[in-house]
């Protein structure tokens, strides 16, 4: 950006003296050819003597004034156009004020539920929510390519909600191609704007693949959502979408790790939860164990942290978070001998709170964001039921073990 303001500043001085040479050599050969000096035949100007070579010389003046009036003249050009051309580069390779950036970047979600109001199904919602995030054409600038990328960033929510068939893969795959291939027009003029677009596309990119391999097998997890450097990433919404899929991703690691002793329970069901509790010793004395469940619960919070004002975020996360919370009290993470049953009390009743609240926000969600028996209005009741069902599940696990 100083750089910038540099070659602006000095393309400004070249342009203004470029003009002031221009003018002044202009007004010389004016002045010199409505008062040239005369010459007589005997090589004699009025009042002087001179000769034939004195005259040549006279003339060969005016070729300089003449020459040096051209030369100004396309210096003055070339001012010009540098001037143009650097100001043209600078409003293309801008980024100063653009939403990647913006701190108090929030989503027009009602804005959004609307645009989908009318789509019934999933194959609909598919279709719509792709039409949604292409690029149809190319862009000018790097700030309206830095709007078109948080548009597809707003919008990578939904993709949980459709089924990454052949289709939507080739989609999807097309899509990174074309945001990539956009990014490089811009990162070839100036390297200043790089890390800004390469992490948002690495964000975009790998939030896609997660949701595609999470989509194939349940039971699979991703791991290059590390390689994005999260700390980078100043918007609200890029921080949330970073913060919760990475935790997402170690959560899913533990329950790998967990389930590898032996557990072939579907996941945080009540008999799943008693196979965790029958184990918990020998699952805490492993240390990778302890690391993800820690790494999980500290994205997680902090994601939480930034969706406070975000309701549909607020949710999803919470939802998240809360099972994390049941495997630290499972395993009794923060229980360090049976004995301390104050402790355990306290973990369960906030874990109860934590789930009633959950339950209250997918309530609020489907409140809020209601189209009249749209496909987002089944997938968010779906959403609700599974709050509750994790609940009752929790609920049922503490009655059988009227000890905990």
């Amino acid at each position: 950006m100083k750089k910038s303001r540099l070659f602006t500043a000095l393309s400004n001085l070249a342009f203004i003296i470029g003009l002031a040479v221009f003018f002044v050599s202009l007004a010389a050969v004016i002045i010199n050819f409505n008062n040239p000096a005369k010459c007589t035949d005997k090589g004699e100007t009025e009042n002087t003597e001179c000769h034939v070579d004195i005259c040549d010389l006279m003339l060969s003046d005016n070729s300089i004034q003449l020459l040096s009036f051209v030369i100004s003249g396309a210096s003055f050009v070339f001012a010009a156009l540098t001037y143009h051309n650097i100001d043209l580069l600078n409003k293309i390779t801008s980024m100063e004020g653009n939403v990647l950036d913006n701190e108090k970047y929030v989503v027009a979600y009602e804005e959004m539920m609307d645009s989908f109001k009318k789509v019934k199904d999933k194959k609909s919602f598919t279709r719509e929510l792709l039409k949604s995030v292409e690029c149809p054409r190319k862009t000018e600038s790097c700030i309206e390519f830095a709007d078109y990328l948080q548009n597809i960033l707003d919008h990578l929510v939904f993709f949980g909600y459709v089924d990454f068939n052949k289709y939507v893969e080739i989609e999807c795959d097309g899509l990174i191609k074309i945001i990539k291939e956009e990014a490089g027009r811009y990162k070839e003029i100036s390297n200043g704007i790089k890390y800004q677009l390469d992490e948002n596309i690495k964000l975009i990119e790998y939030v896609l693949k997660y949701q595609k391999i999470r989509n194939a097998n349940r039971n699979s997890h991703f791991s290059k959502l590390e390689n994005i450097r999260g700390s980078m990433l100043k918007n609200p919404v890029s921080q949330i979408l970073y913060y919760n899929y990475l935790g997402l991703d170690y959560k899913n690691k533990v329950i790998h790790e967990i389930n590898k002793i032996g557990i072939n329970e579907t996941e945080f069901t009540e008999k799943w939860m008693q196979c965790v509790w029958k184990n918990k010793t020998e699952l805490k004395r492993k240390p990778e164990i302890v690391c993800l469940i820690d790494r999980a619960d500290k994205c997680l919070q902090k994601a939480h942290e930034k969706a406070l004002d975000n309701i549909l975020w607020d949710g999803y996360i919470l939802y998240n978070k809360v099972r994390i919370d049941i495997i630290k009290y499972l395993l009794g993470i923060k229980i360090e001998t049976d004995s301390n049953e104050w402790i355990r009390l306290e973990e369960k009743r906030k874990i109860s709170k934590r789930l009633n609240e959950v339950i209250e926000k997918r309530r609020d969600i489907m409140f809020l964001f209601n189209r009249n028996n749209s496909y987002l209005d089944t997938e968010f009741e779906e959403e609700f039921k599974r709050a509750k069902n994790l609940k009752d599940q929790f609920d049922i696990f503490i009655k059988n073990n009227k000890y905990l």
